[in-house]
């Protein structure tokens, strides 16, 4: 029991060990962004996203998109070709503000005055003073190379512009800033000072870069500008995007009252709305399906009646941009639903995900870790069992469940790690049941080669089929034990040469066993000398075994004849004539020996009768001596003569005993 003990520990250690190795790879592969492990983790998610399908979502966010329909038509009709003059925008915001909608953003830049249509450029303006719930959109100038190649004049001017750092994000719990990796640019580039003076907000509408798998799974909701740290050695400055200066006017929050806070990785709206995201300031996208945002035409909007539009727009956010039909000018962005997605759709995705808190969030290493390794161990404990099938329907099991409670936290909102964990529990699963498949073949074959010995290969295909009925140690059974021994043999050895004896004994040898295990299905226990030791019943039990053993005898004593027959033939002047005694009864019958030598063999008082009945034959004349518990098996079967008051060494009382005449006549035979 003490050394049981031990070996499960030793085997529990060894699994800890392998666990704390998978995890430690696991942390490496993390730590360094390994591209492959992150790319496939990225393809189990699109599985799991298409697996649930579309998904219904609240109705806060309407797109007015600039489509192929308002582009033909305000050309056309209007005269009006790409880019349009302001006053179409001018119109845009009047109308949305009879609406009484809370807040537009324009998924547009405006960079520069229109020389020609300085009116136009003042509609716009003056609606955007007028109107104090417009977000507009900015491009950004990414690296200092870029900035450096712009125009002398034009540096100077952005070089001064910081009237948008009151938009920015304040820092909170700055002391747990830990290297994030913030979406990065040199220089945002601010709106002609027309409208950034009249403008209620402005901010970049990045969407950022797709993940590793091309898809676009993130949108940067921090934006950290580089340019001032660059220039005055000054604090970080971390900016917000247009959903979330969009969102500010939404929620009624003060311009800059929007917090970072590092400690949460959150984005704090005032006192109105808290949004997490990752600690890199991402927000992970719940796709609703493919263009899941009802899209209503420039044109289309500006020419519906008031009254039919109020319902649908009425404090609800506005979105104004490139759609999916916007030839020439449309912004594909590949998502899990659509390879080809407006980016628009992606930022009403994370207006509607923030307002709903509807967004995905990531466990962190340390869940993933625990799981891992608590799944590791489980899964090599269970590999453990010795039943291979058992042990793989666990496994399974577990792998499952794995997967069905991975997908349950998907459900609700909760990425965890799937692609490695199942990768490890599936690789642990192939590797065990190798080495069980290859130790369980190994263990056949040694039970073959040690079996075919002593019985047929029948009876061993049923032993590798049933390795439990022979478990090591000896076990009671009742067996009928067949002995044989050829008489008079040392007087007969001592007449032939010792090479020519050898012959004959294996020849008989081999024709007696063949006759036990191929023909009658009995059990070869030994050879002693010139003598033979079978048992019936081990190690599997039948109804016949006596029956099968006298069968046996009788066929060794045709066989003899035979063999007789056959070496006066070729000049042999001996024959073997030999003496069998049976015996039915319990014995020990088991692997018995010791470490380096074990034989499968019975030991009990049936097989010394045996012996014993073996050597009356001589003194009685009898052939085949039976003992009186084998005779009340096979009465019905055979022939045969008492013997009473049977004297046999070893035993003090008198025996009764059978001589085995021949079998007896039925229908049958």
């Amino acid at each position: 029991m003490i050394k049981m003990f031990k070996n499960f520990k030793s085997i529990t250690n060894i699994y800890v060990v392998i666990a704390v190795l998978l995890v430690l790879f696991y942390c490496f592969l993390v730590l360094t962004n390994f591209e492959l492990l992150e790319t496939l983790e990225l393809v189990s998610f699109n599985l799991r996203m298409k697996i649930r399908g579309s998904i219904e979502h609240s109705a806060d966010v309407i797109i007015i998109s600039i489509d192929d329909k308002s582009l033909s038509d305000l050309y056309y009709n209007d005269h009006n070709p790409w880019p349009w003059t302001r006053d179409v925008y001018a119109k845009i915001i009047n109308k949305l503000s009879s609406l009484n909608v809370k807040s537009v953003i324009m998924d547009i830049s405006f960079e520069t005055f229109d020389f020609n249509n300085k009116e136009n450029d003042l509609e716009f303006a003056k609606s955007l003073m007028e109107n104090q719930f417009v977000t507009i959109g900015t491009t950004l100038i990414n690296s200092k190379k870029e900035f450096e190649n712009l125009n002398t004049k034009y540096k100077q001017e952005l070089s001064s512009e910081n009237d948008y750092y009151k938009f920015g994000y304040k820092i909170k719990n700055p002391n747990h800033y830990f290297f994030p990796e913030f979406f990065s640019t040199y220089k945002l580039i601010p709106p002609a000072d027309l409208f950034k003076n009249t403008v209620r907000s402005y901010g970049t509408f990045e969407i950022g870069l797709p993940s590793p798998d091309g898809i676009y799974h993130h949108i940067p909701l921090v934006i950290n500008e580089k340019f001032e740290f660059d220039d005055k050695k000054s604090s970080l400055f971390l900016m917000p995007n247009i959903d979330i200066l969009g969102l500010g006017t939404y929620y009624g929050i003060e311009l800059g009252d929007y917090f970072f806070d590092f400690s949460n990785n959150e984005i704090i709206l005032g006192n109105k709305k808290r949004v997490g995201v990752d600690k890199n300031g991402y927000l992970t996208l719940n796709y609703y399906g493919k263009r899941a945002f009802e899209e209503i035409s420039v044109v289309d909007f500006l020419e519906i009646e008031k009254e039919k539009l109020q319902n649908d727009f009425t404090n609800n956010i506005v979105l104004i941009g490139y759609t999916a039909n916007a030839k020439g000018i449309f912004d594909s962005r590949p998502t899990p639903f659509n390879k080809n997605e407006a980016g628009i759709q992606l930022h009403a995705t994370a207006l509607q995900n923030i307002i709903d808190n509807n967004y995905f969030t990531r466990a962190s290493v340390w869940v993933n870790i625990f799981i891992l390794f608590i799944l590791i161990i489980l899964s090599f404990n269970i590999a453990n069992i010795d039943d291979l099938n058992y042990s793989l329907s666990l496994n399974f099991l577990l792998i499952i469940t794995f997967n069905f409670f991975n997908y349950l936290l998907f459900l609700n909102n909760v990425w965890l790690d799937l692609f490695y964990i199942n990768l490890i529990l599936f690789s642990i699963m192939f590797v065990t049941t190798l080495i069980k498949v290859y130790k369980e073949k190994k263990k056949k074959m040694r039970i073959k080669n040690y079996f075919s010995r002593y019985v047929s290969g029948e009876v061993v295909d049923q032993i590798i089929d049933n390795p439990v009925l022979i478990k090591p140690g000896g076990k009671r059974k009742t067996v009928t034990v067949l002995f044989c021994d050829i008489i008079d043999f040392t007087d007969k050895a001592s007449k032939i040469d010792s090479e020519k004896l050898v012959c004959l004994l294996n020849e008989y040898f081999e024709a007696m066993t063949d006759i036990i295990k191929n023909q009658y299905g009995g059990t070869l226990d030994k050879y002693v000398g010139d003598s033979i030791v079978a048992m019936f019943g081990a190690p599997f039990s039948s109804k016949d075994d006596p029956i099968r053993a006298i069968k046996t005898a009788l066929k060794m004593k045709e066989k003899e004849n035979e063999l007789r027959t056959e070496w006066i033939a070729r000049g042999e002047d001996t024959n073997f004539e030999m003496g069998i005694g049976i015996s039915t009864g319990e014995v020990v019958v088991g692997n018995i020996g010791s470490e380096e030598r074990v034989n499968y063999t019975c030991i009990g008082d049936s097989v010394n009768i045996a012996s014993r009945l073996e050597a009356a034959t001589r003194k009685t004349g009898a052939e085949i001596l039976i003992s009186d518990s084998t005779y009340q098996e096979v009465k019905d079967v055979f022939i045969c003569e008492k013997i009473s008051n049977l004297k046999v060494k070893g035993k003090k009382e008198l025996l009764t005993v059978y001589s085995v005449i021949n079998r007896r006549k039925t229908n049958d035979n």
